[in-house]
């Protein structure tokens, strides 16, 4: 393996003190340059797309090429970016409170067309940047009513489906490298608190339960069924990419008229 060349960007980082998502960070950027040291991926190649709030600013401490979208809409841009050059590795990074309303149509679509993209989503209950709205992932404000965005990953036939923590470093490096390995629609959703506005980091210790091999199916994620949170990775299967059901791969993307 090469040496490892840092993707450390030279901005300051202002999230809360504490704040998990530089776990996400220091994961992500670990698996990245893992994956580029080993020559399975170019950095020149690698896009990071975000939408707006805490998570989006992950882009602002990575030295990668990048593309802020709209809120909630990451993904289809991921989409498009990829279909504009199928050659790019492209990963969407969002935060729960965009992607799992105004854009959960996005995810279902995602899994449906199975594009070579990985959306990497922030999953801590609220709306942080706008102060601690409840998104609709969180239990303890919604109750039995929130939305399992696993069980909606599996229902759309997303190849690759993952659940980590921040609580968890290596698991969460490796559902992320092998996220990205995936060659087909990868999501990850990552269950983190928030320090100011949902720090329940105490209740999800205890909640929190690793997937050991079991087989799953969407009815395992219900609202009765899913007594404490599973994490592991639920599905990783091999099937034609949006790109190669579209025949960009062999044809690229300009056409005479």
């Amino acid at each position: 393996m090469n040496k490892k060349e840092s993707l450390n960007s030279k901005m300051p980082i202002t999230w809360c003190p504490g704040c998990p998502n530089n776990v996400v960070l220091y994961a992500l950027k670990s698996a990245l340059e893992d994956l580029i040291a080993s020559k399975k991926i170019l950095k020149r190649d690698v896009v990071i797309v975000t939408d707006i709030g805490c998570g989006g600013k992950m882009y602002d401490y990575l030295n990668l090429n990048a593309f802020y979208g709209l809120h909630g809409r990451a993904i289809p841009i991921a989409v498009g970016v990829k279909l504009g050059n199928p050659k790019l590795t492209v990963i969407a990074i969002a935060g729960d409170g965009g992607t799992y309303s105004e854009g959960v149509n996005h995810l279902a679509a995602s899994g449906r067309m199975n594009p070579d993209i990985t959306a990497i989503v922030l999953n801590n209950g609220v709306l942080a940047l706008t102060k601690g709205q409840a998104t609709p992932t969180n239990r303890l404000l919604i109750g039995n009513s929130d939305l399992n965005p696993i069980a909606m990953a599996l229902a759309s036939k997303a190849s690759f489906v993952g659940r980590e923590t921040t609580f968890d470093l290596a698991s969460l490096q490796s559902t992320i490298k092998a996220a990205i390995n995936h060659k087909g629609f990868s999501l990850v959703d990552i269950i983190e608190p928030c320090l100011s506005y949902n720090n329940n980091a105490e209740w999800l210790r205890k909640n929190i339960e690793r997937r050991r091999g079991q087989t799953v199916s969407v009815a395992d994620f219900g609202e009765k069924s899913e007594s404490k949170i599973k994490t592991g990775v639920f599905r990783k299967k091999t099937r034609p990419t949006l790109e190669e059901n579209l025949g960009l791969l062999k044809t690229g993307t300009k056409k005479r008229r």
